[in-house]
This record gives C-alpha cells, sequence and structure tokens, in this order.
C-alpha cells in the first residue's frame, strides 16, 4: 500500500509517500481502507518534533523519529470481519498515529459507526478535534457563562456548539471574518479579537476555553468569577517550549 512516512524531523515535503507493507490485523483488530483522514496541530508536533525538549522526555518524540506514519484522525470502510463490525462498515476513530496511509489496522474499541448524513470528508474532520473539546468542557454545567477563546477553529468550533448543547451561555472570540459562522454555532456575544481585548470587556465567567493563546493566564484571571474555571487547550508555542 502507499503511505506517507516520516523518517526525519522537518517541513511538510519532508515526509515521503513510499510503498509500504500491507498491515495484517492482530486480534481484537479489524482493516481498515482510509477514505479521509486530516492534519492536526498533534500530527504537525509530531513532525517538527517541537516543542524541542519533548524529544528528551520519556515518551516523548525521541531525538530522532522512529519511521512511521502520522495521522490520527480516521473515517474509511471496513475491510475485515470483527466482533463488533462486519466489511462495508462505514466507520470513523481517533488514533495515536498510522492514518495517512491507504489501509490501517484498528482495535474495534476504538472505532464507532460513522453517522449516515456525513461524508467520509466530514467525519474525518471530528475525532480529535471534537475529542479534545468535549473533554475541555467537562465540568460546564446548565446556566453557565462560558467564554471559547479561539472559536472560529476546529476545537472551537465543537467547542462552541458543545457548551451551548450544555445548556451555558456562550460567549466567542475569534476574526471578524468568522464571527457570523460561530454565531450560527450557538455564540451569543462574539468578540474581534483584533479591536478589542476581551480580557478587559467587564465582563465576567464561569468557564474560559482558551484555545488561541494570546493573554496571560493573570489577564484572563480578571474575566473569571471567583470559583471560576480556566482552560488552555494549544495556543503558541516555541521550538524549544
Amino acid at each position: 500500500m502507499k503511505a506517507l512516512v516520516q523518517r526525519v524531523y522537518g517541513p511538510p515535503d519532508s515526509l515521503t509517500w513510499e510503498d509500504v507493507p500491507d498491515p495484517v490485523p492482530a486480534e481484537g483488530e479489524v482493516l481498515v481502507r482510509v477514505h479521509a483522514t486530516s492534519v492536526n496541530p498533534y500530527d504537525w508536533h509530531f513532525l517538527r518534533g517541537e516543542p524541542r525538549v519533548a524529544r528528551l522526555m520519556p515518551g516523548g518524540f525521541g531525538v530522532r523519529p522512529a519511521p512511521g506514519i502520522l495521522g490520527c484522525d480516521l473515517a474509511g470502510r471496513v475491510e475485515t470481519a470483527g466482533t463488533r463490525f462486519a466489511p462495508g462498515d462505514d466507520v470513523y476513530a481517533l488514533l495515536p498515529r498510522g492514518a495517512h496511509a491507504e489501509y490501517v489496522c484498528v482495535p474495534e474499541d476504538l472505532l464507532a459507526p460513522m453517522p449516515a448524513n456525513l461524508s467520509h470528508e466530514q467525519a474525518a474532520t471530528m475525532p480529535m478535534a471534537a475529542v479534545t473539546a468535549l473533554l475541555s468542557l467537562r465540568g460546564v454545567a446548565p446556566g453557565q457563562r462560558v467564554l471559547v477563546n479561539g472559536a472560529s477553529g476546529g476545537v472551537g468550533t465543537f467547542a462552541v456548539q458543545l457548551a451551548k448543547a450544555l445548556g451555558a451561555h456562550v460567549d466567542a472570540v475569534c476574526g471578524a471574518a468568522n464571527a457570523g459562522l460561530v454565531r450560527s454555532l450557538g455564540a451569543g456575544h462574539v468578540v474581534d479579537y483584533r479591536t478589542e481585548d476581551f480580557t478587559r470587556s467587564g465582563r465576567r465567567y464561569d468557564f474560559v476555553l482558551d484555545i488561541a493563546g494570546g493573554r496571560s493566564v493573570f489577564a484572563c484571571r480578571r474575566i473569571l468569577e471567583r470559583a471560576g474555571t480556566f482552560v488552555a487547550v494549544g495556543g503558541p508555542a516555541g521550538r524549544w517550549l
């Protein structure tokens, strides 16, 4: 099969399109033909080996990358029978790695049936971004005021919808060009980060989800209620830390 293989740390053009052996499912796995995948910051960090301190940490990237295949978002069709899935079933999954290939073996407990109203391309945008948003919003309760900074990105668009579904009143920070999109997803008030500092708005929140960064934790503390919660996901990162 064909796959995008990483052999060195570097830019996207350091990946090579190679013929690699077809994967063989182990016990508890099924073979899935990849119809669509996506690229996340998670993949970028592994591709670049940054922040570089992670290369030296136990369980980190390693001083040199072992040859491997990136890609954590998968949408595809089952090729071999398992106990839960049969050949022809459309599935999607969040994987540690391996989706940037024509085929991948996946433990059945990582797979979920793909919603019938989604295309493979649509489903492949969901696993990493949606799961990150869902985990980040743990503890949000109905009636709370929630602010999402970075609301128009992958994680942010899911976070706005999920917070709204949880019964929260959602405010959002994004660029003016995406304000209409974010409002359509459930945001009641949108701040254009280019023209307004959301940490000096005078509004206060029970929960702040900071995806984009750009403001310090201390600045964000100004808009939190006394018992409020601040969660940071991603944001700007340096080459070393």
